[in-house]
């Protein structure tokens, strides 16, 4: 048999496992945050930097980069809350943030479109809003939204994440 042929044989062979795509859900969406040893994430913020498998709701991603449980000055205004995201390969997603004071009642909460850019987020949390000497928590959700405008939520739990924190 000629080189030629067994060449072709090779590739043959070899050629679907080339092109293949692990699109399972093994992947994990956490070893998208790779940091790059300046105390940054690198800039890939969706599944579709490593491979185009279309909107995953588990890999929907929120973190809250922050000691838990927070304890905020009365004097402050705001507290700049931030972390890691990913968007799922979703074309459209929001983030959405709510503090529940200790019996669980919503005492504020925002939705906000497009905050999740190369990989992180970050917003103000308006604590002049928020009466002091009291137990709250702040509970931050990433939802993607699909092409036809539905919202899909993490089908694991790193779709939300939750801080508790005093005002004094």
């Amino acid at each position: 048999m000629s080189l030629k042929i067994k060449h072709a044989y090779v590739l043959l062979a070899l050629g679907p496992i080339l092109f293949f795509q692990n699109c399972g859900s093994d992947y994990a969406a956490s070893s998208l945050y790779v940091d790059n040893g300046t105390g940054t994430y690198n800039s890939q913020d969706c599944i579709s930097a490593v491979v185009d498998c279309g909107p995953k709701s588990e890999f929907l991603l929120v973190s809250i980069d922050t000691q838990d449980p927070l304890v905020l000055p009365i004097a402050d205004t705001f507290y700049v809350i931030s972390g890691r995201c990913n968007t799922g390969n979703y074309p459209e997603h929001s983030i959405t943030y709510e503090v529940r004071n200790a019996v669980g009642t919503r005492v504020l909460n925002q939705v906000m479109q497009g905050m999740c850019l190369s990989g992180r987020y970050q917003f103000n949390l308006p604590l002049n809003a928020l009466a002091s000497n009291q137990n709250l928590s702040l509970l931050v959700t990433i939802t993607g939204i699909d092409d036809q405008g539905r919202t899909f939520t993490s089908t694991q739990a790193g779709g939300s994440a939750r801080i508790d924190f005093f005002r004094q």
